[in-house]
């Protein structure tokens, strides 16, 4: 038997909001007597939710596409800084060379185009470093294209005597070997350390 419902009872209807569904149920009522519930489905706020999903859509391509490329910068200049900071490196690495007696290693940074008559040769070349016990770059080589300027103090010593010269110098590169190059110097070497 169905049960008799009061009449503030028959006029309820339950409305369950899930996201942007709404199941509503209704009890249908005939002479104060439930004769059955109705169960319905809505879909509410279909603007809301197609602006939701636009939003979700935006953020996807945006993380998936990665980040949105920079203006193109003229490759002119990056190859140049690049250029003078891998020619300071040379010049760095040829005084590295030096201090190291890697002769081999200073030869072909450049060695073999900075020596003059006797100097010419690799044995020429050891030969004129034969007093030498260091070099060290003053600060940092400055570089203009393929010119690396600078200075440096060259500590000699002949086994009894020692001296210290400063020699300033301008050296040509291509292609990561110094192909000529000038170079002056300040101060007098130990005896039989001429130059």
């Amino acid at each position: 038997m169905i049960p008799h419902l009061p009449g503030w009872l028959v006029a309820l209807a339950i409305a369950i909001p899930i996201g942007p569904l709404v199941f509503t149920i209704t009890p249908h009522v005939t002479g104060g007597t439930l004769a059955g519930i109705g169960v319905s489905l809505k879909l509410t706020a279909l603007p809301a939710i197609a602006a939701i999903l636009l939003v979700f859509a935006i953020l996807y391509y945006s993380v998936s596409s990665g980040p949105a490329p920079k203006a193109a910068k003229p490759s002119r200049p990056h190859a140049a800084a690049s250029a003078t900071a891998g020619e300071v490196g040379v010049v760095e690495a040829f005084f590295t060379a030096i201090n190291g007696r890697n002769w081999q290693r200073v030869w072909q940074l450049g060695g073999k185009n900075l020596g003059t008559d006797e100097y010419r040769t690799i044995h020429g070349m050891i030969k004129g470093y034969q007093c030498t016990d260091r070099d060290v770059l003053n600060d940092n080589p400055t570089a203009r294209g393929e010119v690396v300027s600078g200075s440096y103090l060259a500590y000699e010593a002949n086994g009894t005597a020692h001296a210290v010269q400063r020699y300033v110098f301008r050296y040509v590169l291509r292609d990561g070997v110094i192909v000529s190059g000038h170079q002056s110097s300040s101060g007098s070497p130990p005896p039989g350390c001429g130059q």
